[in-house]
């Protein structure tokens, strides 16, 4: 009997609870954490999701084969310089060559940006100048090193340029260009004379600051043709690796440059499926600029 009646006394206090409402400002009989049965009827899934295609995330990562293969070129011509296979007149000389087309080139397509051709005389010409002044310090800078620290140095130098590089995103691609000269720098210091120091210093400028400038304004005005180039570019490079390292190297370059460029977009694509973003109630408010009035006198 007493069973009952506390029963009923529970009941009668439920019932006699107000409608829970969605407040702050007042206090009410449920607990803080306490939703109702209508608290998900606002939820939605994957709102503003972007969905990507195989091949345009391909089209996209081709700048990361890009990079690494401008990497391998830059070793590949350190290593000539060094064997004697390749003198550093006819490396400046074929450097200035392609560095002239590349210039018209980029004028053509309309990427000048304002500065004068006399202005990027003098840059170049003070470019060439410093390094060329500066190549016997370059040339002797680390003498002192040895040189299984001077290539762990380079290794960390360039794989810092590779993270680090403008795909897009934040990074500062200065930052970047930085360490990849400084570890054309580190590579110099191991060459036989001054000029090979300064040849191996004008090519990195020539593939880390120049080439990629060349690469963005391509892909922009001639899609179909940055694609050609960077098949080109990819396939000399694995082609030099192979004629200097054997097959075995120019294969496990090729897996290099297929993880990021086909391997990772075919992941990403795959992954799509199991994307579930969830939105709701309790989503923090986004302010837009329309929501906001303007007070003007």
């Amino acid at each position: 009997m007493a069973t009952d009646v506390s029963t009923q006394a529970r009941k009668t206090t439920t019932e006699a609870k107000k409608p829970w409402r969605k407040v702050l400002y007042e206090k009410q009989d449920y607990p803080d954490n306490y939703v109702d049965a209508q608290f998900l009827k606002d939820l939605t899934k994957n709102v503003r999701v972007r969905h990507y295609e195989y091949w345009s995330v391909v089209y996209e990562s081709a700048i990361i084969a890009q990079q690494l293969c401008s990497v391998c070129a830059l070793v590949l011509v350190w290593w000539h310089l060094s064997e004697g296979s390749l003198s550093p007149l006819l490396c400046v000389c074929v450097g200035l060559l392609l560095t002239l087309v590349g210039y018209a080139l980029h004028e053509a397509l309309g990427g000048r940006g304002g500065r004068s051709r006399l202005a990027d005389v003098k840059s170049a010409t003070f470019f060439l100048g410093f390094s060329y002044g500066f190549s016997p310090i370059l040339k002797t800078l680390t003498d002192t090193i040895s040189t299984d620290t001077i290539y762990a140095m380079t290794t960390l130098m360039l794989l810092g340029h590779l993270l680090l590089f403008d795909y897009g995103m934040s990074p500062k691609r200065v930052t970047s260009l930085s360490m990849a000269v400084f570890g054309a720098v580190c590579l110099a210091s191991r060459l036989p004379t001054a000029p090979h120091a300064f040849a191996i210093t004008a090519f990195a400028y020539q593939i880390f600051a120049l080439w990629p400038s060349l690469q963005l304004i391509i892909k922009r005005r001639c899609p179909a043709t940055h694609v050609c180039v960077s098949a080109s570019w990819s396939l000399l490079s694995l082609a030099l690796v192979g004629h200097v390292a054997g097959a075995r190297a120019a294969l496990a370059a090729l897996g290099l440059v297929a993880l990021p460029m086909l391997l990772a977009p075919l992941a990403l694509v795959a992954l799509q499926t199991s994307k579930d973003n969830i939105h709701g109630p309790w989503d923090e408010a986004e302010i837009k600029d329309d929501d906001i009035p303007s007070f003007r006198s």
